[in-house]
């Protein structure tokens, strides 16, 4: 009897209620497609997504455990040798993590790691299904309350496929870091420590001096906002550093109002730095001449002098 092995990652349709508009005019993703060797993309067969979703629910004793109101919108599937695999190496190498990171890139989403698990099917029926087990990091991911559209489209997976085979590949230090801060940025819900972690993302890119930080910051970071088309203001860069000075070194809130809220100018702002981030590591990816910038100091003191 043959066996297949797989570690997927369930995105559900909970980002879909209440945004018909947006559903009908950039539906979702629904058929199979390829993203890199042995990694793809799905819908699954609906009984087969709830029974590995039930799985990756916690166990309840005492109480009835609460009915879910979500369900499959579409899965990342990675397909294993037929070898020995171990139940509690959930995506050791990182390669299916990489690829997810690689979609926020396109499109920011909150595709999660709660519903992900190694599962094991025989003759298309799931015998064998372990959750993923994750530390160090949110398994949920969060966006802005700006971003209406929570999923990707047909064509974002097209483009996705195009820059998926290169998560295996050695990237460039200033890349690979801004890459992993915009990540962990994703999966982080408070703004105080997104903030922070776009600004350090931002820094990871432009930064070439022990001196001189505010300026090149703001003088860089909005050049590299008008290079990938995010209207960036320098004067707004540089509100955007301040900021994340206070929460860092004076223990200043961004929910420091009345309403324990952020206030609108600050999620704007956010949104655009994190837009910058997004977007840079974006274009390292589909153009190397771009990254090649990130070579060096003097490379990026070239191409955004103070």
């Amino acid at each position: 009897m043959r066996m297949n092995y797989y570690d997927v990652v369930i995105h559900t349709n909970e980002g879909c209620f209440d945004n018909e508009s947006e559903f009908q005019s950039a539906p979702p993703v629904d058929e199979r497609m390829p993203l890199s060797q042995g990694v793809w993309i799905e819908k699954l067969d609906d009984e087969l997504a709830t029974s590995i979703m039930e799985v990756c629910e916690p166990t309840w004793l005492g109480p009835s455990r609460p009915s879910r109101l979500s369900s499959q919108l579409y899965t990342f599937v990675r397909e294993l040798e037929p070898a020995n695999h171990p139940v509690f190496h959930w995506d050791e190498d990182h390669r299916l993590l990489g690829t997810i990171g690689l979609s926020r890139l396109i499109h920011p989403t909150r595709v999660g790691f709660v519903y992900a698990a190694r599962v094991q099917i025989e003759e298309g029926r799931l015998t064998k299904a372990v959750p993923a087990k994750m530390a160090g990091v949110s398994r949920e991911a969060f966006i802005s309350p700006a971003q209406k559209r929570d999923w990707l489209t047909r064509e974002e997976v097209i483009e996705l496929a195009r820059i998926a085979p290169k998560v295996t590949g050695k990237l460039a230090p200033r890349i690979h870091k801004a890459l992993w801060f915009h990540e962990y940025s994703a999966r982080s819900y408070y703004l105080d420590v997104r903030w922070t972690l776009v600004c350090v993302g931002l820094e990871s890119l432009i930064h070439t001096d022990s001196k001189g930080s505010t300026a090149q910051f703001k003088v860089r970071v909005a050049a590299l906002a008008q290079e990938v088309g995010v209207p960036l203001s320098v004067a707004e860069a540089e509100a955007g550093y301040k900021l994340r000075c206070e929460v860092v070194h004076s223990g200043f809130l961004l929910a420091n109002s009345p309403s324990q809220a952020p206030q609108n100018d600050q999620v704007s702002t956010y949104d655009k730095l994190e837009d910058v981030l997004r977007k840079s590591v974006l274009r390292s990816f589909r153009d190397p001449s771009f990254a090649a910038v990130f070579a060096n100091d003097a490379m990026i003191k070239n191409r955004w002098p103070l």
